[in-house]
């Protein structure tokens, strides 16, 4: 079945078992990416409930596209985590309880104060100051996107990505991506996103590039 294309789906309110499946998903997709190990200084096992956190903030926030090869929620095999205009990540308690408090809670203090004072303030500041304050937040800002290997290379991500593009510009609303492989830079700009700004994360010896990309509708300015 790895060779068959399948339709990208939004779940609008998904259940338990899907959103373990996504965080699967993601987690195949990821392996070997040095990013989630800075995101977790270098410790694998909290990799899964950093994920997990960031999949159920989208359930109970955003919106969550997946791609299936059957009805099962074990038949994902692709995740797009998106927030439309007027979402954002953990920005409610709900989405805070979803995932993102147990994560927080078995991070060591260092960590839990890396992601407080420096991740997050960080990201924010490469937005507002590339985009303008607020502009996020009247987009379309996605968050997390893999598809498993065996359908990788296949369209199954371009389709699951021009699935929500097509929402995003039936609104006028400019894509917001934010990556930090070269491979993903390439992808993405194969999509029509075009690089905005550039800077270096830092977690005590590790480092990695996040690059902020966008593409707008034809005729927008922004």
């Amino acid at each position: 079945m790895s060779s068959l294309t399948v339709t990208p789906k939004y779940i609008p309110h998904p259940t338990e078992p899907e959103i373990v499946q996504a965080t699967k998903v993601l987690q195949a997709a990821f392996e070997g990416d040095p990013f989630n190990m800075l995101l977790t200084d270098g410790d694998p096992s909290l990799i899964y409930d950093q994920l997990y956190a960031s999949v159920a903030s989208t359930a109970v926030g955003g919106q969550l596209h997946v791609i299936s090869v059957g009805p099962e929620a074990s038949d994902i095999v692709g995740v797009a985590c998106w927030f439309p205009p007027g979402t954002s990540l953990n920005s409610t308690p709900e989405q805070r309880a979803a995932g993102w408090d147990k994560f927080i809670a078995a991070s060591p203090e260092s960590l839990q104060k890396w992601w407080i004072s420096y991740f997050v303030p960080t990201m924010t500041k490469l937005s507002n100051d590339t985009l303008g304050e607020g502009f996020a937040l009247n987009a379309w800002q996605l968050h997390l996107f893999g598809v498993l290997p065996a359908y990788q290379g296949k369209g199954n991500g371009k389709a699951l990505f021009k699935f929500a593009e097509k929402e995003a510009f039936k609104t006028n609303s400019t894509i917001i991506v934010e990556t930090t492989t070269d491979v993903d830079v390439i992808i993405y700009t194969k999509l029509g996103l075009k690089i905005r700004d550039e800077i270096t994360i830092l977690n005590q010896d590790r480092k990695s590039r996040m690059v902020l990309m966008t593409k707008t509708p034809e005729g927008s300015r922004a």
